[in-house]
C-alpha cells in the first residue's frame, strides 16, 4: 500500500477512537496487531497481542480511569513504506476530576495493507501518577 494509504488507515483508527468505536479501531488492523507502550510503567511490561488482549489488559485499564474520551490533536505525522510516525497530544479528565493531558508520538507497521503494531511513547510519569503502579 502506499504512504496515503498507510496514513489514512492510522486517521480511521484514531476517529473511530474519538467516536468511542472500539470495533471500528480495529478496522484497519491485522487480526495479531501488536501493542506495546513504552517506558517502564506496569502497562509498558509486555507487548499485548490482538484485539482481545489489547482492548482488556491495556484500553480498559486507561479508558476505565477517564471520564469520557480523549480529545486528540494532531500534531504531525509522516510515512515511508510500511511505517507510519504520529506524533499528537490527548486532552482527557479522570473519573476523579484531574487532567490526564498526555502527549504522544506512535509508529506504526503495516503489513498486506493493514496496521500490525503499535509502539506508543508518551509520558509515563504522568501516566503513573493518573493510573498508579509503575
Amino acid at each position: 500500500m502506499s504512504a496515503e494509504t498507510n496514513k489514512q488507515a492510522v486517521l480511521d483508527m484514531h476517529k473511530a477512537i474519538g467516536r468511542g468505536d472500539i470495533d471500528g479501531m480495529f478496522t484497519p488492523m491485522t487480526e495479531d496487531v501488536t501493542f506495546r507502550v513504552t517506558g517502564d510503567h506496569a502497562l509498558g511490561q509486555r507487548v499485548y497481542q490482538g484485539k482481545e488482549d489489547i482492548v482488556n489488559n491495556l484500553l480498559m485499564t486507561i479508558f476505565g480511569r477517564l471520564d469520557g474520551g480523549v480529545e486528540v490533536n494532531i500534531i504531525s505525522m509522516a510515512a515511508e513504506d510500511d511505517k507510519v510516525f504520529l506524533h499528537f497530544t490527548g486532552k482527557a479528565k479522570t473519573r476523579e476530576g484531574a487532567p490526564y493531558n498526555n502527549e504522544y508520538v506512535q509508529l506504526f507497521s503495516f503489513r498486506d495493507g493493514k496496521i500490525s503494531g503499535v509502539v506508543e511513547f508518551l509520558d509515563t510519569a504522568l501516566l503513573a501518577r493518573v493510573l498508579g503502579g509503575g
